[in-house]
């Protein structure tokens, strides 16, 4: 079974693009990643990893030096390029998005509820690539990083 975690970004008004990444493998590797990664995060005295707060220095990343977390990023992105996960990714200019849909709406093309936020095409891209990839039948899960 192929295993997938994705996150997205730009469901904000202010947004002007939306985005959907992550990351997707067979479910055994997933376990390998998994453990490593936990044993990385508690190295490191964290207990959730959340680019965005790290990135900007916020909740476990407050106070870290530089050198800590270059070092600490290079070890993530390490073990990912260890293991047999590869990264899907999608990013659409809402503008584009809604100028394409009012189109397709006047035309009488879509069903306007269902497809009024990019996040409908965005997920689909990242489905159909992510099995695409492996060229695969069997099933498939998503996971949608909530939380930790």
């Amino acid at each position: 079974m192929l295993a997938g975690y994705f996150d997205e970004s730009g469901l904000d008004e202010k947004s002007h693009t939306f985005c959907i990444g992550g990351y997707v493998a067979d479910s055994k590797d997933w376990f390998e990643l998994t453990r490593a990664w936990k044993r990385l995060l508690v190295e490191a005295g964290v207990s959730c990893f959340h680019m965005a707060d790290f990135e900007t220095r916020h909740g476990e990343f407050e106070g870290w030096s530089n050198a800590k977390r270059i070092g600490f990023i290079k070890d993530l992105l390490a073990l990912i390029n260890s293991t047999d996960v590869w990264g899907i990714g999608c990013g659409v200019v809402k503008a584009d998005y809604e100028r394409i849909y009012a189109e397709f709406i006047a035309r009488g093309k879509v069903t306007p509820h269902w497809y009024r936020h990019p996040y409908l095409l965005a997920f689909q891209h990242s489905f159909i690539c992510s099995r695409s990839r492996r060229k695969t039948t069997r099933s498939t899960t998503i996971m949608w990083a909530e939380s930790c």
